[in-house]
């Protein structure tokens, strides 16, 4: 979700499902995206906004390489703003 957007401290409120599998690293989300992990394609799970959740790690605003890790990408659209996720297992 985006926060603080506009310097007044509101919160987006989008609720995603994602499912993953451990063993094949295939995953899924209730938008229908679908990917593996890990496999050297860069794919965004989910976008908010600016918020993206990832399979790649950014520094600064290039991509690295795809790993076994899941990053949460704020592209600083607008002044101020955060992102956050929840996860609830």
């Amino acid at each position: 979700m985006m926060y603080n957007w506009d310097g007044t401290k509101r919160t987006t409120n989008q609720q995603y499902s994602f499912f993953y599998n451990r063993t094949n690293k295939n995953w899924r989300t209730s938008q229908n995206n679908a990917g593996t992990n890990n496999n050297g394609v860069l794919t965004h799970v989910i976008i908010d906004n600016s918020c993206y959740f990832t399979d790649s790690k950014y520094t600064g605003r290039a991509s690295g390489a795809d790993d076994k890790d899941f990053y949460l990408l704020n592209w600083n659209e607008y002044r101020g703003e955060t992102c956050k996720i929840k996860f609830f297992d």
